[in-house]
């Protein structure tokens, strides 16, 4: 309190003047004189009071006094509070702007208020910012979902108050926000409250992970492999689907049991094995295989394969395994083995056969000869004649046995499928099984078709041999032939097959049959019902492919336990053939007139009987092992002057064959006349296209007057080459 006499004083006014009019000292004025202006002046200057002291205090001197005081403890504590709001204001604005998220605040559809967060996080200043409608800054795919929001949110209604939507900042890259927003009354109207969370990179790592699993989820759902996980101990702790699909059992149903379960006992030592080198060395094992027990109780067999789990920290926690079905893969390789076998024995068959024919041409060679001496009675050419019929058979019998083995394509003849039947049936009666009893179904007048008599037989025997496997308690064949005329209804289905005369050649037996699963697969290659190790799954396929290279068709009923039947149908020739000349008389053996022939053979006993017919009949031989041998001879001919007229040559020899001395021969000399004897079989046709300067072709065994007449031709001046 300041008392001073008349007007205010200099040292007053300086004192006021030194202070903060929002922060006035607590200071009264009592003066004697107080003027209206100076008490004006006082009063701005923050004086309290400006008081005439000359006033009693029952004048009002004292209540002047403790108004004063009242109004500047008022004042004091005004000015506290509004200290502690400015206070407050900086924290919390400091709190806001060092936030990393962004705050702000909507009203209608403007921004208010954004903090640094929010202007680095939308790319945009606080006036571009309110400039715009707050909705504008959302990817347009949720913008109305967020516009719709926050305008119900300020009009009171309840709506989600957090979630998740993509921005788009101001350089247009999209970045997704965590939004948290509440109802807020700002300046008296209703307002609306937000913070936003830049998780673009935990988004995109969440969408990296979703999308991983849900490939992982697709991979393992959709496998064609089962693929599990165990725990420590080796018990299962997870399969998929494909766990279902190849061993019956739900996948939820083998969680907690191990593969040991599954597995014969003597496998069981193997796969502890695995799971130890999994657990104790910490890597994945090479794949093996092992059977595993279907839930109807077949076995199945697998690859198995695994690797470790580890967690983040290392620990180990069970295994991770896949299991490949490779039972259908381990029968096909078998499959492929046994027709590796049978190919094997295919060749063997042949060369067998070849050796065969050498015997038998030595055998009938021989036979002719001693008959034409004339040393012998009666009763003894009636036996040679029986040995040489024989002698004809065995070789008729070995070039099937070639042809067969082979499939060979083969010249096609007008084939009578009825006669064929009847000629193979003596041999089908020897070879069935005694159980199975063969019957014949053949139709009088059947057309005759366009085929290969010995491809003919091997769908024949192809189709019989079916039967019988069918059968192995016996039962019965048949095998017919009938004619058949189709219309264009009976056309229908059958692509190959066209209005007109057919013949029908069909199998039937008694057997097993076949389910529709077997019957839709009958045609798969190396596809059998057999058991492992007793069919190659060919024969089918193979008949198949033999019937479509004659135009025709296979079809087959079947009923399980009722037996299969299999119809070969080939379209009927329309027009007959004229039936060939009756042979002429028995002419006698051409004679030869001193001419040198070449005989090439790697039997001893061939050449020498060859040799001997030749002499016989009036030629100069000599003989050759091999293709070198021959060539040396040719070669020393011609160098004399004394060339061979006519080389014999074989096929099958060591040390050069005759295909190779075949082609050296015309290389030195291609006028050299070749006839080709050999005893490996195949179509004629086809042997004499491979060779097409032969003069002749002669199979083994042949008789010996074929032998002299195809020499004879071939030496007349002029000859040309026999037609192909």
């Amino acid at each position: 309190m300041a008392a001073v006499d008349g007007d205010i004083p200099s040292w007053i006014r300086d004192f006021l003047a030194t202070h903060d009019p929002a922060d006035p000292p607590p200071v009264v004025i009592l003066t004697n004189r107080p003027s209206t202006d100076d008490a004006v002046t006082a009063l701005r200057a923050g004086i309290l009071d400006v008081v005439d002291r000359t006033l009693e205090p029952d004048d009002g001197l004292l209540s002047r006094l403790k108004a004063a005081r009242n109004h500047y403890l008022e004042f004091d504590n005004a000015r506290s509070k509004l200290k502690k709001l400015q206070d407050d204001e900086t924290l919390l604005r400091t709190i806001t702007e060092t936030l990393a998220a962004a705050v702000f605040i909507i009203q209608g559809d403007r921004f208010q208020f954004m903090n640094l967060a929010g202007e680095r996080i939308t790319g945009r200043s606080q006036e571009e910012l309110a400039r715009i409608q707050f909705w504008d800054l959302v990817h347009p795919e949720y913008r109305e979902m967020v516009r719709g929001r926050g305008l119900a949110r300020q009009r009171g209604e309840a709506v989600p108050s957090r979630y998740e939507f993509p921005i788009v900042r101001l350089d247009g890259e999209v970045r997704w926000v965590d939004f948290t927003a509440s109802f807020l009354e700002y300046q008296g109207r209703p307002a609306m409250l937000g913070t936003a969370f830049d998780i673009t990179t935990r988004h995109e790592a969440l969408t990296a992970l979703r999308e991983s699993e849900a490939r992982f989820r697709s991979l393992s759902e959709n496998a064609p492999d089962i693929i599990y996980t165990t725990d420590p101990k080796g018990r299962l702790t997870w399969a998929n689907p494909a766990w279902r699909a190849l061993l019956g059992h739900s996948p939820e149903n083998v969680i907690g049991l191990t593969l040991l379960d599954f597995t014969p006992s003597s496998q069981h030592e193997a796969l502890v094995q695995l799971f130890k080198s999994i657990r104790d060395q910490g890597r994945a094992v090479p794949t093996f295989a092992v059977t595993l027990t279907h839930q109807d109780g077949t076995p199945r067999r697998f690859q198995v394969s695994g690797g470790p789990n580890f967690d983040v920290e290392g620990r180990f926690l069970g295994a991770v395994g896949l299991l490949r079905d490779v039972t259908q893969l381990e029968q096909l390789e078998e499959r492929v083995r046994q027709h590796r076998k049978v190919k094997d024995l295919a060749t063997l068959a042949s060369g067998v056969a070849h050796e065969f024919n050498n015997i038998l041409m030595v055998i009938q060679g021989y036979t002719q000869i001693l008959s034409l001496s004339g040393q012998t009675g009666p009763d003894v050419n009636h036996i040679l004649g029986k040995i040489e019929d024989g002698t004809r058979r065995a070789g008729v019998l070995t070039r099937k046995m070639i042809s067969f083995a082979r499939l060979e394509t083969g010249e096609r003849v007008p084939v009578d499928l009825a006669l064929l039947v009847d000629e193979t049936a003596a041999m089908l009666r020897r070879t069935l099984p005694r159980g199975i009893h063969l019957e014949l179904d053949l139709e009088p007048g059947v057309p005759l078709v366009d085929a290969n008599p010995s491809q003919m037989e091997q769908v024949l025997l192809h189709l019989v041999f079916n039967a019988r496997d069918a059968m192995p308690r016996g039962g019965r064949v048949t095998i017919g032939v009938r004619s058949r005329s189709w219309t264009e209804a009976d056309c229908r289905g059958r692509a190959w097959a066209s209005p007109g005369p057919w013949v029908e050649l069909w199998v039937g037996d008694t057997g097993r049959g076949m389910t529709a699963e077997e019957a839709a697969r009958v045609y798969d290659p190396l596809f059998t019902t057999k058991a492992m190790g007793q069919g190659t799954g060919l024969g089918l396929p193979v008949t198949a492919s033999i019937v479509k290279n004659h135009q025709g068709g296979l079809d087959f009923v079947t009923q399980p336990g009722q037996g299969t039947t299999f119809s070969v149908f080939l379209p009927a020739l329309r027009e007959v053939p004229v039936p060939a000349a009756p042979p002429a008389p028995s002419t006698p053996y051409p004679q030869g007139n001193g001419q040198i022939v070449l005989v090439v053979d790697d039997e001893e006993t061939v050449r020498e009987v060859i040799r001997s017919a030749l002499e016989t009949f009036g030629y100069q031989v000599e003989e050759a092992p091999h293709g070198e041998a021959a060539l040396r001879l040719y070669d020393q001919a011609r160098n004399q002057g004394r060339p061979f007229h006519l080389v014999v040559l074989d096929l099958a020899m060591p040390v050069m064959d005759g295909r190779t001395c075949y082609h050296e021969l015309l290389k030195r000399d291609p006028n050299a006349r070749i006839l080709i004897a050999t005893g490996h079989g195949g179509d004629r046709y086809q042997l004499l296209g491979d060779f097409p300067q032969a003069k002749a072709l002669l199979q083994k065994p042949f008789d010996l007057k074929d032998l002299l007449t195809a020499v004879a031709n071939t030496l007349e001046e002029g000859l040309e080459p026999i037609p192909k």
